[in-house]
This record gives C-alpha cells, structure tokens and sequence, in this order.
C-alpha cells in the first residue's frame, strides 16, 4: 500500500497545470458539492448488486455543481487481474429537471467503445449524507485484464480537506528533513483551459506552508489563495500543491488522504523541490516526503 501511494503522488506531482477563470451558479443542486466514497453496496437481499469484489473497490471523488452541470474529479482504486490500480479520473454531466443524473467520463460515455467510468445517481435530500447510486465500468487496457462491471454503489459523505495538518518530511536517507504544518481550506468550482486533457472544472484549495528545515529552501512561510490555479486543486483523496520557493525555484507538493475512517485526520504528503535553473534534474533527485496529522 505505502509503495502504491507513493507512486500515486509522484502521478500527481507531474500533472500541475495552469487554469482560467470560472463563475459558479449557485442552485438547489449544490447539496452534491463536496467529497464522495463509492463504494459497493452489500446489502445481500439486493439482487442488482453485481459488483464484484475482485474489481471495483472504492471510488473517492470531489463533486462540484455549476448550475444544472455536475463535475467530479477523484482517484478509482480498482483490481485488473493481480493489479491493484488506482486511476485519476475525471467526470461531467447534467442533473436533469428530476433530479437525476449521470456522470461519466467525457471522451468515451456514448459508445463505450474504450474505457468509460458512469456514475448514476439521484439529487439526495437536504442534509444526507449517504445516497444510493449505480457505478459501470468498461475498461480495454492493461491487456483486457479488468472486468466490465455495474451494480449499485452506496455513496458517503466525507469532511473536507479544509483544516491544520502537521508532522516531518525527510528524504530517503534522512539527509534533509523539514517540520511542516499545513493550513488548507478547500474552494469552489472554476473552469480550465485544459480541453484537450478531458480536465474541464476542478475544486482548487487556498494553503499556508509553515516549513521548518535543516537548510535552505526548506525554511520558511508560504502562502497560495484558491483563485484561477488548478495546480492547487482537490480531487477526491488526492490533492496537489505548486507554490514559489523563497529562492526563485518552487515547490510541488502532492498528498494522498487517509479516509479508512471517514474522516480527514491523516494525509500521506509527497514535495519536490526544483530550483530555478535545472528543472528537470531536481525532479528526480529532490525528494521529501511523510505523514502529516489533524491538529
């Protein structure tokens, strides 16, 4: 699991990217907007519940509403033969005038003719804080090793990633440590720029830095607001982070939240450093990373 997770940030710390400006609707659908688990439902006398255990695990995702537009960006956990994989993804679609609606990947949903994810679901009432769905899914790569699946979900509310987090990241020998606390407050939905990348809204997050290392540049207070950067954007239980050193390079920071407990407590934190004139050797020799806890 550690290995996975570690993998899943050095993903995101290579996928910050630059956005433009969006004006959000505000509408009786936002009850949706926020952070999601899917998961399969196992109610036993449920005869529409396919799902199998050996393929869709979980799926954790920040869904965000612009006005009758429903966007989700989250991270799918999902088994393909003996591989466990965990898949970025990104989904849109449009809550009809019932309240029902469908989320699926933009590129793929009408023909299936490749790999498409589709939520289905329901506008739940006001308060809730669990909701019943459907999830399928279509997938062609990894060798044809993932099995095409649909069956009802139980969806969950999670907190958000708004809140104080403190603990050490260190590199792999040790060499270079840093105390870090972070102050975070998850945003609202804006638009990109990014067609092309089938990343059309994301859920960006304003942060304050405080580090504490052994050496420059790891020393320091840095702040980043939640405006038009989806470089700072939240995406289920996944999170990243571009923000300016002090020294003229700048930092890339990448987390993965522990949600095992329904809560927002704990988040693995991966950072690069890369300095203003070799950009492409620090990615791969600056590492630090840790555990960072709730205050």
């Amino acid at each position: 699991m550690h290995t996975r997770r570690l993998r899943l940030l050095l993903c995101l710390l290579s996928s910050l990217c630059s956005v433009c400006d969006a004006q959000v609707t505000p509408s009786p659908y936002q009850v949706l907007n926020g952070n999601w688990r899917i998961l399969p439902a196992t109610d036993p006398s449920d005869s529409l519940t396919t799902l199998s255990s050996l393929g869709f695990q979980s799926f954790v995702v920040t869904l965000a509403v612009d006005g009758d537009r429903i966007y989700g960006d989250g991270h799918l956990d999902m088994k393909c033969g003996r591989e466990r994989l965990g898949i970025g993804l990104f989904l849109d679609g449009q809550i009809l005038s019932d309240g029902s609606f469908t989320l699926s990947n933009p590129s793929v949903y009408r023909g299936l003719s490749a790999d498409s994810f589709v939520v289905e679901g329901s506008l739940p009432a006001p308060g809730a804080i669990v909701w019943r769905g459907r999830f399928s899914s279509h997938v062609a790569w990894q060798n044809h090793a993932c099995t095409a699946e649909e069956g009802e979900v139980l969806v969950t509310q999670l907190p958000l990633l708004t809140g104080t987090y403190a603990g050490m990241i260190r590199d792999g020998n040790d060499s270079v440590t840093s105390e870090i606390t972070m102050e975070i407050a998850q945003g609202n939905l804006i638009s990109t720029s990014l067609q092309d990348r089938g990343l059309q809204h994301c859920v960006p997050k304003s942060v304050k830095i405080t580090m504490t290392g052994t050496s420059e540049p790891f020393v320091g207070v840095f702040a980043r607001t939640a405006n038009s950067d989806c470089s700072s954007k939240v995406s289920g239980s996944a999170f990243t982070q571009e923000i300016p050193a002090g020294d003229g390079g700048s930092f890339g920071f990448a987390g993965f939240v522990d949600y095992s407990d329904s809560k927002a407590n704990t988040f693995n934190l991966g950072l690069t450093y890369v300095p203003k004139h070799d950009p492409r050797e620090s990615r791969r020799t600056v590492w630090l990373w840790g555990e960072l806890k709730r205050r």
